[in-house]
């Protein structure tokens, strides 16, 4: 994860199911989340209110 460069994964055109649903997101908070440092998990969370620019919905 630390050379990663961009990328993102989500559950679109995907079936919902709770379990699986559920499983995803824990999944993902085990190996993502909760590798943060935490001194910047205000940044990452300032960072998810903010809006897109137009010059980045262009892009």
């Amino acid at each position: 994860m630390l050379n990663s460069i961009g990328g993102d994964t989500d559950m679109i055109l995907y079936y919902l199911n709770e379990i699986d649903c559920k499983h995803f997101h824990s999944t993902l908070k085990k190996s993502c989340a909760n590798t943060v440092i935490p001194s910047y998990i205000p940044v990452v969370q300032k960072n998810c209110q903010r809006t897109f620019t137009e010059q980045e919905r262009d892009w």
